[in-house]
């Protein structure tokens, strides 16, 4: 029987898990998010969208051709490209009628093809782009038109997010919905809900940093064989994806030795996953690096439709370094000191390309919430060593990620490091936050992360529309 004083909406609510709110949450605003967002307005898109077509294909590599980096693929990608990427950075430009309906009428041709200039992803591997590839086939089997393929790729990769996060939030011991909440950032859905290669790099660095954080908190049942392979396969994975995520590696040597057959088995075991993540990033460098073309010596016939920065040399940028350690350590500390305001907008509410963010206090709530969160005490949290840990590897990271963002947009001995987007830190948070003390007994958890995650992803589909409609 139904209490008149409860409605079954609200019974409902208060005995939602935070799995199923985030599950619910995830699939019905990232699906808005899908369909709202015009074509290749997330960062990067386009040229995600042609290297999943690329391997499905069967490329392993891309390719060179004529001073040029990227891959065959369909000519009609092309086309629709050339509809929407002229929207990125005109904030007059909206969706139409007219443009839907042109990129509707293209056809996918697959057999016309055409060589397709994406260099800042023709590097990445197979891995990157997983359920993408999958959707990607599945278009070119059925000759599904572009703008519909560009569609059905989006779904597959929120739909792979929504089951690796899901799978994160389940096995998580406590914090459970602190983690919901990080995951369902607009910042994050945003991106997670596209094309974006960041998609299966960042479901499988929350699952390996929950798995850590379980194991080294429960102390449960030994690990078992197929434990050990899959997060050997995790931390694969993550190196192969983007290198500077290899570090949540040696949160290993934090695991209990009595998870292990033998007390010794832990550290081979820690060395081990370092060893293959080392392995793996030599071994793809090894093949990939002389695919890298500098924007000086790129055809200039093509040379200023790429994402490719005037001045940029990694082997010399990395020269620099090393002779500079100094000169670069003030840069890293000024970049840092210069973009922390940006890099916080972008984490939190940032949605397409430059300037498209959502209201400054919406914003503001969101940082406030987070805080509120981190300052939660939990009951036997991690040792103060292990806490030490965590930082150290977030900050390993954060370090990691802006030297390869030097290495790759600055010209060579510049002052400042570029393009420190606030995505590329949503798996280094989680480390931060999980490493916190906290300050007081958790109170209205549930309540905070419901209402603050809703409102804030319903704020963003209006600051969305009003951008593209």
């Amino acid at each position: 029987m139904i209490n008149p004083g409860h409605s079954p909406t609200a019974e409902a609510l208060v005995h939602l898990s935070p799995v199923h709110f985030f599950q619910i949450t995830a699939l019905s605003f990232g699906l808005a998010i899908i369909f709202l967002i015009p074509p290749f307005q997330v960062p990067d898109e386009a040229d995600h969208f042609e290297r999943a077509f690329h391997l499905a294909e069967g490329h392993f590599w891309g390719e060179q051709q004529d001073h040029r980096l990227g891959g065959v693929i369909p000519e009609s990608i092309g086309q629709l490209e050339a509809i929407y990427l002229p929207m990125k950075f005109d904030y007059s430009a909206k969706q139409s009628r007219w443009k839907y309906a042109q990129a509707k009428s293209i056809e996918l041709n697959s057999r016309v093809k055409t060589f397709a200039d994406f260099p800042n992803t023709g590097l990445y591997p197979f891995t990157v782009y997983l359920p993408q590839i999958v959707a990607a086939k599945i278009s070119l089997l059925l000759e599904i038109k572009p703008l519909y393929a560009l569609y059905l790729i989006r779904c597959f990769a929120l739909l792979f997010w929504v089951v690796l996060i899901s799978k994160a939030i389940e096995i998580m011991p406590r914090h459970q919905w602190a983690f919901a909440f990080l995951a369902l950032l607009p910042g994050s859905m945003f991106v997670n809900a596209s094309a974006s290669g960041d998609v299966v790099t960042n479901g499988v660095a929350f699952l390996a940093i929950a798995f850590f954080y379980r194991k080294i908190i429960e102390k449960e049942d030994k690990l078992t064989p197929k434990q050990l392979l899959w997060l050997a396969l995790g931390i694969a994975i993550l190196a192969w994806n983007k290198f500077v995520y290899a570090p949540v590696a040696l949160l290993a040597l934090l695991l209990p030795k009595k998870l292990f057959e033998k007390p010794a088995h832990r550290n081979r075991y820690a060395l081990g996953l370092l060893l293959l993540a080392l392995g793996i990033v030599a071994a793809w460098n090894s093949q990939t690096s002389h695919l890298f073309l500098p924007k000086d010596q790129y055809n200039p016939l093509f040379a200023g439709q790429v994402t490719l920065n005037e001045g940029v040399d990694p082997g010399a940028q990395f020269l620099f370094i090393l002779e500079n350690p100094g000169q670069f350590a003030k840069t890293l500390n000024l970049s840092f000191a210069e973009n922390a305001q940006a890099i916080s907008a972008h984490y939190f509410g940032k949605f397409g390309w430059e300037k498209n963010y959502l209201p400054g206090w919406t914003i503001g709530l969101l940082i406030l919430a987070t805080l509120f969160l981190f300052a939660q005490k939990q009951p036997a949290g991690l040792p103060n060593k292990a806490r030490i840990v965590f930082v150290s590897i977030a900050a390993l990271m954060a370090i990691g990620l802006a030297t390869t963002l030097y290495l790759m947009w600055a010209p060579v001995g510049h002052p400042r490091i570029l393009s420190m987007s606030g995505r590329y830190f949503i798996p280094v948070l989680p480390l931060i936050w999980l490493a916190m003390p906290g300050l007081f007994r958790p109170a209205y958890t549930r309540h905070v992360v419901m209402a603050v995650s809703t409102l804030a992803l319903v704020i963003g589909l209006f600051a969305a529309f009003a951008r593209y409609y």
